[in-house]
């Protein structure tokens, strides 16, 4: 029988190496040679003051912690790069309120609250893929899997929403999915809450719910139903959209060029020659993973549905993305995560294990 870690347990451990791989990050010493002020996108944190400031420069964790301590955007102009590039990086706004909450609105407090915002994203997210685990009778162990997964290490080693964001396609799935485990009239409306959360952490996270909807259309079910959620997932960030373009006057195009490829991975091949064997290693284990799961039919069709459509996304993925493992591997952490569902899971449950209504995944009849 597969021994299984409590969730408290897997927290905990979890919890310890999350902080182990996030402290390094952003505890070293400002360093003497830092560039000359204008060359970090956001100038709210330009030059960096502290070790704490130096990690957030070093990715996309400055612009989260600039909308963070400016929630409401009264100084949009701190993100460089003009008004097309502001509306590209605040189009994800999610991270940024919750940051503001975290830090107590004080503007001091806020690059330590996004880091703790991001550790305590990925440990929610293993605990969460520990209990779909345990509910299809698959070892909780393999959840910590998700902490040496390229999208969890980049978020905690440079701050970002994309754990919180997967957390969120997660739970929506399993609650759109509980039906089978019997009558619960409030789950869809739950998992429309945590799906349209989960595209204003970053809006490529609405495939989960485009797979999940598009295999109930196929196939017949709920059709009113999945429509009327379509609508309802996609909405906020729409309205994000519309009320950044009143804000600022653009539309969230950026302002760097080729982030997307006609040419299905031309963009990886593009980037290969600049790839380190890490990148190598976690480019063949994500992509490998993924069309393994595909091949051997793993899990529910709706849950392939949601790998394949993530597959397809990494294919128009252009150069830029593809540059390193920390850019790439944060687009498609759902991807990694579901993966290991289907591949994880077994494929006869135990029968005399209950299944629980909101972490299940079941498939959708």
């Amino acid at each position: 029988m597969l021994r299984r870690l409590p969730a408290p347990a897997l927290a905990l451990v979890a919890a310890a190496l999350a902080v182990l791989v996030a402290l390094p990050a952003f505890t070293d010493p400002v360093p003497e040679d830092i560039p000359d002020t204008g060359s970090f996108i956001s100038a709210r944190y330009d030059p960096p003051t502290s070790g704490v400031e130096v990690g957030l420069d070093r990715g996309d964790g400055q612009l989260f912690a600039t909308h963070a301590a400016d929630p409401f955007l009264d100084q949009p102009e701190m993100i460089r790069g003009g008004p097309e590039e502001q509306a590209y990086r605040f189009q994800r706004p999610l991270y940024g309120w919750l940051g503001w909450v975290a830090s107590g609105g004080q503007p001091g407090a806020v690059p330590w609250a996004m880091v703790g915002l991001t550790v305590a994203s990925v440990v929610a997210l293993v605990v969460a893929v520990g209990r779909v685990l345990a509910a299809r009778g698959a070892d909780t162990r393999l959840a910590l899997v998700v902490l040496a997964a390229p999208g969890a290490l980049a978020d905690l080693q440079r701050v970002g929403p994309e754990a919180l964001g997967t957390l969120l396609v997660v739970a929506g799935a399993g609650a759109w999915t509980s039906h089978r485990s019997g009558p619960n009239r409030w789950a869809p409306w739950a998992a429309v809450a945590c799906f349209a959360a989960a595209g204003l952490c970053r809006e490529t996270l609405l495939l989960v719910p485009a797979a999940l909807l598009l295999h109930d259309l196929v196939r017949g079910e709920r059709r009113a139903r999945a429509v009327v959620a379509g609508a309802a997932v996609v909405a906020p960030y729409a309205a994000w959209v519309l009320a950044l373009r009143g804000i600022l006057g653009a539309w969230p195009e950026g302002t760097v060029d080729g982030r997307v490829s006609v040419v299905p991975f031309a963009g990886l091949v593009e980037a290969l020659s600049g790839w380190t064997a890490l990148d190598l290693l976690f480019a063949a284990a994500v992509l490998g993973a993924a069309v393994v799961a595909l091949a051997r039919r793993a899990g529910p069709p709706w849950l392939r549905g949601v790998v394949a459509a993530h597959l397809l996304l990494a294919a128009t993925l252009g150069e830029p993305v593809w540059a390193s493992w920390r850019d790439w591997g944060r687009v498609l952490l759902p991807l990694t995560v579901f993966t290991l569902l289907a591949l994880a899971v077994p494929r006869a449950a135990p029968a005399a294990e209950p299944v629980p209504t909101t972490t299940a995944l079941e498939p959708a009849r």
